[in-house]
């Protein structure tokens, strides 16, 4: 096993702290944004502008106090929280099954490409996986026995899992289930009064963050730009391409050497503990999916229900230990370490390059004196133009110029969602206008699209009255800088 943990905490560290110190990406320079002031200024903003709870923001906020302004003091919580995740994951399984299981369920969560990806991301789910994982384990003591202690700490690790982000309530409904199928399976006597204590005292961690939620009703149709997923995403979810070749190259590789017999040490799979899995695995994503599909409500996005990879790792783990061979088991574990890491390794964290594009604007700005910035960064609230006339609501649609600061006395202001929308059309003739009459130079930052965007419509518009363009060069990602200069 000490072979499975190296492996494990080898491809972690590839995987999670490679990119840890590369570019913020948009979400991650929110999160500075937030954090980046006292704790007073902390919660006014989270409550205003997360869309969600402040309390996830108290995070990077002690560890930027702690560690100073860097993308890996923003990004530590995350690590941590991750890290703790996985021992959580190993905790789970060896209480349900045995101490390797808990390895091998401890490296399938490690690897999984949303858990490595939001191991290194400054945003909440890191952290609410986290405690998804503790409120799991937590579930699992109280079913085996319960008492109102034990409801209690499920109940304050569920009212945690929902501060930290509001979606991942669904774990709470997904535990309920699985709290009544498995004393219906294992024929525990009715605790009628032990479910209501347990709803009572989870009822109670919710209640703080309830008001916040609700509050975010009125703004749904700005928060939402997703379109109707199709069944493919949802396959896609449930079995990432790096899971299944792995998966089809260790039937191979045991297929040749002998070794698909059951180990007869292994521990079963009782009913109830298969559907308490399975149901943590399934429901989330596949109730996300089919509320994306029939409603207007367009939220399948799979960090949203991240939790639900614990399910698949218990799942994972399981039947990678019923392989008779424990050699045969090791090779498995490699062959899993090199996909992942061959399908996952990257020298950056994003392809939201905020930090090259911030310094080649500098670049450019230092020669174009008192030239005003424009810039989408494409953040969803920019689709109501009234924010971007407020100085601070328009500073939160300029939070990756808060971390990548540019030249002082340039003017930076912030363009709408699109360029298409009747009001956005409005906004961009004002500043068209009163770009020509007080400028003869700007710079526009823009998020690059296979649609026309900000940089053909300002073209269009400035070069009829003697103005030229130029984009600048580099790679920036999904983001692209241009010039517009008055013609001599």
């Amino acid at each position: 096993m000490r072979l499975l943990w190296a492996l494990l905490c080898g491809a972690a560290a590839l995987l999670w702290l490679r990119p840890a110190g590369t570019s913020l990406w948009l979400d991650e320079t929110v999160t500075y944004w937030m954090a980046s002031d006292s704790l007073d200024t902390l919660l006014a903003r989270g409550r205003e502008f997360s869309g969600g709870n402040p309390f996830y923001y108290m995070f990077p906020w002690a560890s930027l106090k702690l560690f100073g302004v860097s993308e890996l003091a923003l990004r530590l919580p995350s690590l941590l929280a991750m890290g703790v995740a996985t021992l959580l994951v190993a905790a789970i399984a060896r209480r349900l099954f045995d101490r390797e299981t808990g390895v091998l369920a401890a490296l399938v969560f490690a690897l999984h490409q949303l858990i490595q990806f939001e191991a290194r991301n400054a945003r909440t789910y890191a952290i609410g996986v986290c405690f998804a994982a503790a409120a799991t384990l937590a579930l699992l003591r109280w079913l085996e026995r319960p008492n109102w202690k034990r409801a209690l700490v499920y109940g304050l690790l569920a009212g945690c899992v929902f501060a930290t982000h509001f979606l991942f309530a669904g774990l709470v409904l997904v535990h309920g289930i699985i709290a009544v199928l498995w004393m219906a399976m294992r024929a525990t006597p009715a605790r009628i009064g032990a479910l209501l204590l347990l709803g009572l005292f989870t009822a109670i961690g919710v209640a703080p963050s309830l008001g916040l939620f609700l509050s975010l009703h009125d703004r749904g149709d700005v928060l939402i730009v997703l379109g109707v997923p199709h069944v493919e995403d949802l396959t896609r979810v449930l079995a990432p391409t790096a899971t299944l070749t792995a998966a089809m190259c260790a039937l191979v590789l045991l297929g040749l050497f002998g070794k698909l017999r059951r180990d007869g040490n292994a521990p079963t799979l009782p009913r109830a503990t298969l559907v308490a899995s399975a149901a943590l695995f399934f429901l989330p994503p596949i109730a996300v999916f089919l509320i994306s599909r029939f409603t207007p409500t367009h939220i399948f996005i799979p960090r949203y229900f991240a939790y639900h990879v614990i399910g698949g790792a218990l799942l994972g783990g399981w039947a990678w230990r019923q392989i008779e061979s424990a050699r045969a088991r090791t090779i498995v574990a490699c062959v899993l370490v090199l996909l992942a890491c061959g399908a996952y390794t990257t020298r950056r964290h994003h392809n939201n390059e905020w930090k090259g594009i911030a310094i080649a604007v500098n670049e450019a700005l230092a020669k174009m004196p008192g030239a005003p910035v424009l810039a989408n960064t494409g953040l969803i609230e920019a689709k109501d133009t009234a924010w971007l006339s407020d100085p601070h609501r328009a500073a939160y649609l300029l939070a990756p110029f808060s971390f990548y600061p540019l030249l002082n006395g340039h003017e930076l202001r912030a363009l709408p969602w699109s360029a298409h929308s009747d009001m956005a059309q409005t906004y961009l003739d004002e500043q068209a206008r009163w770009l020509d009459a007080n400028h003869d130079s700007f710079v526009l930052v823009s998020r690059d699209s296979s649609e026309p965007g900000f940089w053909p419509w300002f073209r269009g518009r400035m070069r009829p009255l003697g103005w030229k363009d130029h984009r600048l060069e580099g790679t920036f990602g999904n983001l692209i800088a241009v010039t517009f200069e008055r013609q001599r």
